[in-house]
C-alpha cells in the first residue's frame, strides 16, 4: 500500500512539472528559430588586408662609364702617315741636315725614307749635268712643301725635277708623299722623265692653295714622259691624287698630261683621282690628256689603271694627237667630261638655286679606286657628290656617262616643306632627270556611317557597333609608322579597335575599326580620327622625316534608351543592375531581382507608382523615359515576444514554473505525511 502511494505521488509531481514547463520550452523553441533566421540574413563581408610584402625590387644606381677622350696626333693629310726624323743623311752637298727647310738653290735634295716633312724653296737648274733636283726614296711617308720653287733640269734627258721612287709594284704601295703648294712652282724635267715623276708603288697627293707647272721637256718625237705620272724609265707609274691647287701638267710627245708615258718598262697601271682644284692637263701627240701614254697603241700593252674625276674638280684635258682627252685606261669615271652626254637635272617645281647631288656608292670602280688609294669617306664621300646648282630656270646640266646605277637627289625642299624624291638610273645617254615633289597622302572611305552607342544590354552586332574605315595610300611614296588617335575632346566618344596594317606602299589599303564608347546620350555624335604616317627618307645620305597627317570624320547615331529600376526604401535589388540600355523598338529583356525588408512583401514594378506592370511586356520607345518603381504590401505581425527580450522572458517563466512545481511537491509530501500520522 505504501509503495503504491509513493508511485502515485511521483507521477502527480512529474505531470505538474511537464504542465508548467511546456510553455517555457515553447518559448525557447520560438526564440531559437528567430535567432537562426536572423543570423541567416547576415551577409559575410571581406576585409582588405594591407599588402605588407615588400616587392623586393631595388632601383640600382646607374653606372656611368665616361667616354674616353681620344687625342690622335697627326697631320692634315689623309693619305699619309707622317714620320719625323731629327737626323738627316744626304750625300748631296749644300743641304742643312738639321733643318726642315731646304733652299734648292744650294743644291739638289735627296730625301731618305726615314726623313720627315721638308719645305723646299729657291731656284735650281742644271746645264749639261746629270742628276735629279728632288728625289724621294722608296718607303718615305711625309709632306714636301713647294714654296715658290723653280726647277729646270731639262738640259739632260734623264734628269727629273721631282722624282718619287716606289716599290715597283702597283699593288704594294710603300711611299706616300703629300705635296703642298705655296705660291707658284715650276718643275721641268728631261724628255725621258715626267715633270713630277711617280714610280709604280708610290703615291703622290697634291694640294694646297698654290700653283704647279709640271712639264716634260718636249723636244719632239723622242720626248716620252708625262707631265705628272710616269717617265720612260719609271715603268707603269704610280698613283696620282689631286685634291686642290692650280695644276698645269704638260707631257712630251709620247706622254699623257697626267698618267702614262712611252714607258718602255710597261703600260700605265696606276690610279688617277682628281676630286678638287683646277686642273689643265695636256697630252702629247701619242698620249691622252689624262690617262694612257703611247705604250697602249704602239706596243700593244694594256693599261689597267683607273681614272676617277669628281666634282668639284674643274678639269680641262686635251691631246695633241689621236688619243682621247681623258681615257686610254681600263676604267674611267669622269663626271664633267665634255665628251660625255649631257644630263639635265631639275625638280618638278623647277626650283632655282637647288644643289644637285649624286650617290655613287654603287659604282664599284669608284669605290675600288678610293680603297686602293686609301682615301676615306670623310675625305671623299661617294654618297654625297655635289654635281652643281640649278640655274635661274631651275635646271642643272652635267656631262657624264656611267654604266652603273647612280642616285640623283637634292637637299632643297618642295613647296610642301618635304624633300624631293630621289631618282636612280644609269647614265649612258642624254636624259632629263626630274626629282619629284613627294605626294604623301591617304584617302579614307567610311564603310560604316551610322553606329549606335554600345551599352549593357546590346547584342553585339559588328555592323551595328563597329565603324569600319578603309585607308588607301593615294600618294607615290611608301608610308610607314601609321598611328591612329581620336582627337580630344572627342576621345570620350569613340575608341579605336584595330588597324590591320601600319605600313602602306603606294596604292595599298588598310582597314581601321572604331566604335563609340558606352554611355552616349541620345542623338548624333561626331568625332575626328587623326591618322599620322611617317617616312624616314635616307636617300643620298640624308635623313629627313616626312610626315603625313589626315583627319577622318566619325559619326554615331545613338538611338538606345535607358531603363531604370528603383527598389525604394522598403527593399533592395539583390541581383542585376538598377539600369539597363535597350535599342529602341526592342523589348525589355532584363529585370533585376528585389528582396523586401521585414514586414513587407514585393508586389511588383510600376511606372506610375500605383499600378503594377510587367517590364518584359513593354517595347522600348526612343522618346520615353522609363523608371520602374517597386511596390510592396505590408505583412501583419504576430506574437508578443520581442526579438530583443525573448531570451530573458523564457528563462524567467522557466524558473517560476520550476519553483511552483517544487512547492507543489513539498505540499503533497507534507499532506501525505500528515495523513499517515492520522492513520
Amino acid at each position: 500500500m505504501k509503495i503504491k502511494q509513493k508511485r502515485f505521488s511521483a507521477c502527480i509531481a512529474l505531470m505538474l512539472c511537464i504542465v508548467f514547463c511546456l510553455p517555457s520550452l515553447a518559448v525557447f523553441a520560438e526564440d531559437g528559430a528567430a535567432l537562426d533566421t536572423e543570423y541567416a540574413d547576415i551577409e559575410a563581408g571581406t576585409t582588405d588586408q594591407p599588402d605588407n610584402v615588400p616587392s623586393g625590387d631595388k632601383e640600382e644606381p646607374a653606372i656611368h662609364l665616361p667616354d674616353a677622350d681620344e687625342n690622335v696626333a697627326g697631320d692634315n693629310y689623309p693619305n699619309s702617315s707622317k714620320r719625323n726624323s731629327e737626323t738627316k743623311d744626304d750625300s748631296f752637298s749644300g743641304i742643312n741636315l738639321l733643318s726642315t727647310t731646304h733652299d734648292i738653290s744650294t743644291g739638289p735634295l735627296h730625301v731618305l725614307a726615314s726623313d720627315g716633312d721638308i719645305t723646299v724653296t729657291g731656284t735650281y737648274s742644271s746645264v749639261g749635268s746629270s742628276g735629279h733636283a728632288i728625289e724621294i726614296d722608296a718607303g718615305y711617308s711625309g709632306t714636301i712643301t713647294l714654296d715658290n720653287v723653280s726647277i729646270d733640269v731639262s738640259s739632260y734627258n734623264t734628269n727629273a725635277a721631282f722624282l718619287i721612287n716606289g716599290s715597283g709594284n702597283v699593288n704594294s704601295v710603300d711611299t706616300y708623299v703629300n705635296v703642298e703648294l705655296v705660291g707658284t712652282n715650276h718643275l721641268t724635267s728631261g724628255y725621258e722623265r715626267a715633270g713630277l715623276e711617280v714610280w709604280s708603288g708610290a703615291q703622290v697627293d697634291i694640294g694646297g692653295s698654290g700653283t704647279l707647272h709640271a712639264d716634260c721637256n718636249n723636244v719632239g718625237y723622242v720626248s716620252s714622259g708625262a707631265g705628272i705620272g710616269a717617265g720612260n724609265i719609271s715603268g707603269s707609274g704610280g698613283n696620282v691624287i689631286i685634291r686642290s691647287g692650280n695644276i698645269y701638267a704638260t707631257a712630251g710627245y709620247h706622254g699623257a698630261g697626267i698618267g702614262g708615258a712611252w714607258s718602255g718598262a710597261g703600260a700605265y697601271n696606276g690610279t688617277i683621282i682628281i676630286y678638287g682644284g683646277n686642273v689643265v692637263s695636256n697630252g702629247g701627240t701619242h698620249g691622252a690628256g689624262i690617262g694612257g701614254g703611247c705604250a697602249n697603241a704602239y706596243l700593244g700593252r694594256s693599261n689597267t689603271g683607273t681614272i676617277l674625276v669628281l666634282p668639284p674638280a674643274n678639269v680641262s684635258a686635251s691631246s695633241d694627237g689621236i688619243y682621247e682627252t681623258v681615257g686610254e685606261m681600263n676604267t674611267t669615271v669622269y663626271i664633267g667630261d665634255p665628251r660625255s652626254p649631257v644630263t639635265t637635272v631639275r625638280t618638278s617645281e623647277y626650283t632655282a638655286g637647288a644643289d644637285i647631288y649624286m650617290n655613287l656608292i654603287n659604282v664599284t670602280d669608284a669605290v675600288a679606286a678610293l680603297l686602293r688609294c686609301n682615301i676615306s669617306t670623310s675625305v671623299v664621300d661617294l654618297t654625297h657628290i655635289k654635281l652643281g646648282t640649278t640655274d635661274s630656270s631651275g635646271i642643272a646640266s652635267i656631262n657624264m656617262e656611267i654604266g652603273d646605277s647612280v642616285n640623283f637627289y637634292t637637299d632643297a625642299l618642295a613647296a610642301s616643306g618635304l624633300n624631293f624624291q630621289s631618282y636612280e638610273t644609269t647614265v649612258s645617254e642624254s636624259k632629263e632627270i626630274v626629282l619629284k615633289a613627294p605626294v604623301l597622302d591617304l584617302t579614307a572611305n567610311n564603310l560604316t556611317s551610322s553606329v549606335p552607342a554600345l551599352k549593357s544590354g546590346y547584342t553585339t552586332v559588328p555592323n551595328e557597333n563597329f565603324q569600319t574605315i578603309e585607308l588607301t595610300n593615294s600618294g607615290d611614296m611608301t608610308i610607314t609608322n601609321i598611328t591612329l588617335a581620336i582627337e580630344a575632346p572627342y576621345d570620350s566618344l569613340f575608341e579605336i579597335v584595330s588597324i590591320d596594317k601600319t605600313t602602306l606602299s603606294a596604292g595599298e589599303k588598310a582597314t581601321v575599326v572604331v566604335r563609340p564608347l558606352t554611355g552616349l546620350s541620345r542623338g548624333t555624335h561626331h568625332a575626328k580620327l587623326r591618322v599620322l604616317g611617317k617616312k624616314p627618307d635616307g636617300t643620298g645620305g640624308a635623313s629627313v622625316q616626312l610626315t603625313m597627317e589626315k583627319y577622318v570624320n566619325l559619326t554615331a547615331q545613338s538611338v538606345s534608351q535607358p531603363v531604370k529600376f528603383d527598389a525604394g526604401n522598403k527593399g533592395s535589388i539583390t541581383s542585376g543592375d538598377n539600369e539597363y540600355w535597350f535599342v529602341a523598338g526592342n523589348a525589355i529583356t532584363k529585370v533585376p531581382t528585389v528582396k523586401a525588408n521585414s514586414g513587407y512583401a514585393f508586389k511588383g514594378w510600376s511606372l506610375d507608382g500605383s499600378t503594377t506592370v510587367d517590364p518584359a511586356t513593354i517595347t522600348v520607345d526612343a522618346d520615353t523615359d522609363y523608371v520602374f518603381v517597386a511596390l510592396y504590401t505590408t505583412i501583419a505581425q504576430t506574437g508578443t515576444s520581442s526579438p530583443k527580450t525573448g531570451d530573458s522572458l523564457g528563462i524567467s517563466i522557466f524558473i517560476i514554473t520550476l519553483i511552483l512545481s517544487l512547492l507543489v511537491i513539498v505540499s503533497l509530501l507534507f499532506y501525505r505525511r500528515r495523513y499517515i500520522m492520522q492513520k
